[in-house]
Formats: C-alpha cells, sequence, structure tokens
C-alpha cells in the first residue's frame, strides 16, 4: 500500500522539515526524467519541468486535466483499465519493468516512452506518480539492430541454400566421398578469404592457404598445437577482458573465451 503522509509522519520539527521539504522540492524540480503525480480520477496534480518540456506544454496547460491529453486517443480505454488496475493492486513498477506506450506531445508528435508507477497517500487520499523516459533513441537503435539481425539471418539463409545446392549437386554426380572431401578441400584452399576453424576448446584444426600467406604460419606450426590468440595483440585481449566483467558482467576463463564473447 502508499505510505500515508500526515503530520504525525514528520519526527523533525522547524527547520528540519522545511529543510527535508526543499530536498524533495529539489528532486522533483531537477530530476533528469519527467515526473507527473495524478489523483484518484487520474486528473494531473503536478508535473516536473523536464516533463513538460518533453510534452511541450505549460504547467498551466496540463494542472487539473485528465492524464488521457499525453496519450493518443486510441490507447484512452486501454489505459484507463490499466490504471484502475493499478489502483487495486497498489504496487510499484520499477524501472526495469516499466510499460513501454506511445505518449503524445501538445503538436501532435508522438514518441515512446516508458512509463514506471509508483503511489502514496495523503490526507487520505490515493495518488499515484508516473516516471516517464522519452526511449525515442533506444527503439531507433533497437530497429536498426533488428534491421541488421534480419539481413545477416537473410544472407546467412542464402549461403546455407548455395552450399545445400552445391552438395546436392555433388551427390547427384554420385562420385566418391574422397572425391567429394578433395572438391570440398579445393573450395577452403581457394576461397580466397582467411579460413580458420577451431575445436570446442579454441586448438585449431584447420587453417587454409590464405591465411598462411597473411598471418605467415605454416600449418604445422598451428594446428593442434595453438589458439586463434597467437594473432591477436594480448594487451587489446586484456583490455577487452576487462571491459567483458566491468561493463557486462562476464567473467571468462581464458584469452580464447574473450574472443568467443
Amino acid at each position: 500500500m502508499g505510505k500515508e503522509i500526515t503530520k504525525s509522519n514528520m519526527t523533525n520539527p522547524g527547520n528540519a522539515n522545511n529543510e527535508c521539504s526543499d530536498h524533495y522540492e529539489a528532486f522533483f524540480k531537477y530530476a533528469t526524467m519527467g515526473i507527473l503525480v495524478t489523483d484518484s480520477t487520474r486528473k494531473i496534480t503536478a508535473i516536473n519541468p523536464i516533463a513538460l518540456k518533453e510534452f511541450g506544454y505549460t504547467e498551466k496547460e496540463l494542472i487539473g486535466e485528465k492524464l488521457d491529453k499525453l496519450i493518443p486517443s486510441r490507447f484512452h480505454a486501454s489505459h484507463s483499465h490499466y490504471h484502475e488496475k493499478f489502483k487495486i493492486e497498489l504496487q510499484t513498477r520499477l524501472m526495469g519493468s516499466g510499460i513501454d506506450l506511445l505518449a503524445v506531445k501538445k503538436d501532435g508528435t508522438k514518441f515512446p516512452a516508458e512509463i514506471s508507477l509508483s503511489n502514496y497517500m495523503a490526507n487520505g487520499n490515493s495518488f499515484i506518480i508516473c516516471f516517464i523516459t522519452d526511449i525515442s533513441i533506444r527503439k531507433k537503435a533497437e530497429k536498426i539492430i533488428e534491421t541488421l539481425h534480419d539481413e545477416l539471418e537473410s544472407t546467412v539463409e542464402q549461403r546455407t541454400s548455395e552450399l545445400k545446392n552445391t552438395l546436392q549437386q555433388l551427390e547427384k554426380t554420385n562420385d566418391t566421398l574422397d572425391s567429394a572431401i578433395s572438391f570440398q578441400k579445393a573450395i577452403l584452399d581457394n576461397a580466397g578469404a582467411m579460413i580458420i576453424a577451431t575445436d570446442e576448446n579454441g586448438i585449431i584444426k584447420f587453417f587454409n592457404p590464405e591465411a598462411s600467406l597473411n598471418i605467415g604460419y605454416q600449418e604445422s606450426e598451428v594446428i593442434n598445437k595453438k589458439t586463434p590468440v597467437l594473432f591477436h595483440d594480448k594487451n587489446e585481449i586484456a583490455a577487452k577482458k576487462k571491459e567483458l566483467a566491468n561493463k557486462y558482467g562476464i567473467l571468462v576463463k581464458d584469452d580464447f573465451a574473450v574472443l568467443v564473447e
């Protein structure tokens, strides 16, 4: 349940209360995300400067208005239902579990927003706090990643299909298995690109002539002996290992695992 805020909760009298109030006012005013408060009827009772900037309104234009003013009309019914459900459950929705929806600015522009909700009680009345984050940039980045992923999948499918067709043609020729292996080896040996294959532990099992030409090692020097770590700068690998741990929380057991990640 939301915490009841009354004078009896305030144990520090005089200037201490004023100082505490100043802290809360500063937090609300200078927060780096949009914050607005609604009463039980979904009327806006307070809104901070960053939210006003995001939506393009003045405080006078929004105080006392329904929250629907900031939501596309086609979502009014569903949002009202969710608001009522939240009032009944009265449980805080943290940022990590926020709701993604569209918000609408004064000029009609719509933008994706992440909304997190909390609640409190004051003088026997229920209020809901909405934390609003414009995630337009994040959504654009996700769209770019999705497009690149789709393009990659399409390329892989095409190459896989081409390889299957090649293998099918080999089968149709009724050549011996040795001939098929020789043909595949000829493709890899003359691919015009460096091809290096390892086992699950990173030990090099295949090292084609193009790789030997470009890197300078002979097959006999690396096959069943070395991992691709041999061809990378140790300082760069160490830096990447540190980045994986600090930035992503990924702990790797050895240098080859850094390359895998």
